[in-house]
């Protein structure tokens, strides 16, 4: 099946009818009128899977699987690039002032799969679910405490404490009540999304487009997910073509995909930071302010993490709207003066206070390579600051255990901050690591949740990390960035998200701009 595709040319005008038509399946196409018209093949989308547990979206623990589900099932919320909420499933919400409840108004045209009406009673059952399994939500249900749907648009849900952006929690996939239950791998995904689940052999699954689907824009072409052993098989098949696109954590290390593919980069809500114990004698408030100073975090990126994350200054996607651009995120002083008046001076290279030499001890996880690279290459940039830094590489088990101990002066770690524009969500309850008291930062946030104003919520955001500066608990130093990987004949890829990277699949189609083998010719 064939559509056209009518592309306002600019510099493809350049292109001729006969560039064209090395295309068996693209003879058709010619330049007339400033439009350059084109025909594309209606192929599969062809996707892997591996690890299937369940196809239950609250239930399954595979991210491999949760990749496919969101295409089948969707949200009341999702995020884009630039982390503002966009409503799915929801019409609007209202949050009260303390920022602990939000009450949701559902569109009132969705349907289900099976032809079934969307109502709040969904949400309120995929809720409990969601209570009672462990999946890759249990997270997100673990933060709500109550729930009710008043009516059969109306869910109001109550959160164990106030959040600065509980729009932002609710991007779980939602599940019909009415659909027979099951956290096996008999389950059979109803869904209300773009797609709908048709069904499941021994090596794949299939997805048909929804005609009933509620945006209304409807693909033309099924998906095929191939299913496979792990992610190295998922990486084989689509270096050979048997598969359309893959992620970049389907690449086991050292792994690369094929020469002739494209990608689109995302930030993931992995936070690598620098942590400090503020309870220890040498780590002063002056000592991490210098610290800060010292660390450049673009060069960190760049050269620790190949280039793949994007320097941080909170726990907040840099590509969020609320980062403000001119906050004080500096403190204009170079370490030496934070030093100095913390009564240290450098001799022979190193600070010392009193004829006491500094040294600080940091601690990283050594069973994870590039954690402990990126030790070596952080404790070389602190001595040449005039900072002796001990390294101290420990395994998993004792990393952990001298964190809960409290003994270290600094640490490397990774945590997930997830979707929340929360900036002190490292610095409350159990994840507080720091020894940190966190009581002014808890009254900052109070002015945050319950605001609906997007300027006063940027306003906010920047005296945060005004005052973050002014005593740094601890140092995001970057996220890590992802990408989604496809082959050069797909087109109409928008800007993913890290728990979407699929996201508006139903748009892609097949068509190789620069006259080579389209998707389609390739198979034949």
């Amino acid at each position: 099946m064939f559509n056209i595709k009518r592309i306002i040319c600019g510099a493809l005008a350049a292109i001729t009818a006969l560039s064209l038509a090395s295309c068996r399946k693209a003879d058709e196409g010619y330049v007339a009128g400033g439009e350059l018209v084109v025909i594309q093949d209606y192929s599969d989308i062809r996707l892997g899977v591996y690890g299937i547990d369940t196809l239950n979206p609250i239930a399954t623990k595979s991210e491999s699987v949760q990749k496919i589900t969101n295409i089948v099932y969707e949200s009341l919320f999702t995020i884009d690039e630039s982390g503002k909420e966009v409503p799915m499933l929801a019409y609007s919400y209202d949050v009260s002032a303390d920022g602990k409840q939000i009450e949701v108004t559902l569109k009132n045209n969705v349907k289900w799969h099976d032809g079934q009406n969307f109502t709040a009673e969904d949400v309120a059952y995929t809720l409990s679910k969601m209570k009672e399994s462990g999946g890759l939500y249990s997270n997100i249900s673990s933060k709500i405490h109550s729930f009710t749907a008043t009516d059969k648009n109306t869910i109001i849900i109550n959160f164990e404490k106030e959040e600065p952006s509980p729009a932002h929690l609710l991007t779980f996939p939602i599940i019909s009540r009415n659909a027979y239950y099951s956290e096996s791998a008999d389950f059979t995904p109803i869904g209300t999304g773009s797609y709908k689940f048709i069904s499941k052999s021994g090596t794949d699954i299939v997805l048909e487009p929804n005609s009933r689907w509620h945006e209304g824009n409807v693909s033309e072409r099924k998906i095929i997910v191939k299913i496979l052993k792990d992610k190295n098989a998922v990486l084989e098949a689509f270096n050979v073509g048997e598969i359309d696109a893959i992620t970049s954590d389907e690449l086991s290390s050292g792994a690369t995909p094929k020469s002739n593919s494209s990608s689109k980069s995302m930030v993931s809500d992995r936070l690598v930071f620098l942590g400090f114990n503020t309870a220890s004698p040498v780590m002063t408030k002056a000592v991490r302010k210098a610290i800060n100073e010292s660390l450049d975090r673009k060069k960190i990126v760049e050269k620790d993490a190949y280039g793949q994350g994007m320097a941080a200054e909170i726990s907040i996607n840099p590509e969020s709207w609320v980062m403000v651009k001119d906050a004080n995120k500096t403190t204009g002083s170079y370490p030496e003066d934070f030093m100095e008046t913390d009564g240290y001076v450098i001799k022979d290279g190193v600070y010392h206070k009193d004829d006491v030499r500094l040294t600080i001890r940091l601690l990283v996880n050594s069973d994870n390579v590039e954690r402990s690279m990126l030790a070596d290459s952080m404790a070389s940039t602190l001595k040449t600051a005039g900072f002796d830094v001990v390294l101290e590489k420990t395994s998993y088990q004792e990393y952990t255990a001298k964190i809960g101990s409290d003994d270290f002066d600094m640490f490397i770690g990774e945590t997930e901050v997830g979707n929340n524009l929360n900036p002190a969500a490292m610095l409350t309850g159990d994840s507080n690591y720091f020894n940190f008291d966190a009581s002014h930062i808890k009254t900052a946030m109070s002015r945050i949740c319950g605001v609906s104003d997007k300027d006063e919520i940027k306003v906010q955001i920047g005296e945060f990390i005004t005052m973050f500066y002014i005593d740094p608990p601890y140092l995001p130093l970057y996220f890590k960035t992802e990408n989604v990987i496809y082959g050069s004949y797909v087109s109409g890829i928008e800007k993913p998200v890290s728990f979407d990277p699929y996201k508006c699949i139903e748009k892609w189609y097949f068509y190789d701009k620069d006259g080579k083998e389209s998707k389609g010719n390739a198979d034949e």
